[in-house]
């Protein structure tokens, strides 16, 4: 059995006879892609001489057919019979109008990631910091029920186009905006799932938000497309505070969107992460997910920042002011904490007398 470096090696060297003799002279080449999460993925790319714009095919899903039994030989044909659909496609006008800022600008996304997850996709790419989160940026060509096209921003395509990665920014920030910013109840969201109907936006709510009913919402765009990056705006945070009129905690959930619990519903970040992390690992693609780091939004401040660093931040607080007092006192005890033991005495009463020890003081008397 081929190993897969061995497999993707045949398919290259094979491909060519299940091609029309168009593609004889076409140059062949596997590559290495990083995709989110530093998903390494291999495709193979066939190139025909004057083509500007060729597909690249992943092959991990022929290998994992080959592993389950498939002929190598019937997937090496499968590949050149997709490499021969894409030729009777059109080139949708959106791939050919990349090189034209002016015509791509309002199709700008900015994509979330966690650096410490995606140390080689952010090389050579424009980037901003974003405390613990890192925001990219791609061009949305075309999105439908089969397919997704999207062209990374990268230095050399920043250069080319002549703007700074400033400008890049605002108007990935404008883009951003046509697209409607959302938050959601999450039953609502879930009854749009069942029956399609249209769940409501409460940022175009004029009032408060009813925090006796469920106490899951989610923060998404209104195409609901690479929304987890609205979670570092401080004026979608400061609004989805107002409305909540609480504190909240943020839950990474996905690249698409997050979730926001009311810090009055929870209290634990130590929970909240560990659920992150289970479904993360249980549902969402690799891919697609953004991190386990619970964020927390304090709204008087305006600040958000890790969940678990502030919960151990506040304890160690509490615990330096508790010794600082001590240390106040010369290292006695509060007035409070001896008042509170002596009620505590007075409630259960004197220790009994063990019986022997009693016995033994009336026969002293006697």
């Amino acid at each position: 059995m081929m190993t897969r470096n061995e497999f993707y090696d045949y398919v290259k060297d094979n491909v060519k006879d299940y091609l029309p003799p168009s593609f004889q002279d076409a140059e062949i080449s596997l590559m290495k892609v990083t995709k989110q999460n530093d998903q390494t993925l291999t495709g193979i790319s066939i190139r025909r001489d004057g083509e500007q714009i060729v597909p690249n095919l992943y092959l991990e899903p022929y290998y994992k057919d080959y592993c389950a039994g498939e002929d190598p030989d019937k997937l090496v044909g499968a590949v050149a019979d997709q490499r021969i659909e894409y030729d009777k496609e059109e080139i949708p006008e959106e791939f050919k109008i990349v090189s034209d800022y002016e015509n791509v600008k309002d199709r700008l996304q900015i994509v979330l990631c966690d650096p410490e997850m995606n140390q080689e996709r952010l090389k050579n790419k424009p980037s901003k910091q974003f405390g613990e989160f890192t925001a990219t940026y791609q061009v949305m060509l075309r999105a439908d029920e089969e397919s997704l096209g999207t062209v990374s921003v990268t230095d050399s395509l920043l250069q080319y186009w002549g703007i700074t990665p400033e400008q890049l920014h605002a108007d990935a920030i404008a883009a951003e905006d046509a697209r409607i910013p959302s938050l959601y109840n999450m039953n609502d969201l879930m009854m749009e799932f069942m029956t399609g109907q249209q769940p409501e936006n409460l940022f175009q709510n004029p009032g408060e938000v009813d925090l006796n009913g469920p106490p899951l919402f989610c923060l998404t765009t209104g195409d609901k497309m690479f929304g987890a990056s609205l979670m570092v705006r401080e004026d979608i945070l400061s609004k989805a505070a107002e409305l909540l009129g609480d504190n909240f905690f943020i839950l990474p959930s996905s690249l698409h969107e997050v979730l926001i619990i009311p810090e009055s519903l929870a209290d634990d970040a130590h929970v909240l992460v560990q659920m992150v992390k289970d479904v993360n690992e249980a549902e969402v693609l690799p891919k697609e997910r953004l991190s386990d780091k619970v964020q927390f939004y304090d709204r008087e401040s305006g600040v958000l920042e890790n969940a678990l660093k502030r919960q151990d931040r506040l304890t160690a607080e509490k615990e330096a002011a508790k010794a600082d007092r001590s240390e106040r006192n010369g290292g006695k005890r509060s007035i409070h904490d001896r008042l509170s033991e002596k009620r505590a005495a007075v409630q259960t009463g004197p220790a009994p007398v063990p019986q022997r020890d009693r016995n033994k003081s009336s026969q002293a008397i006697l």
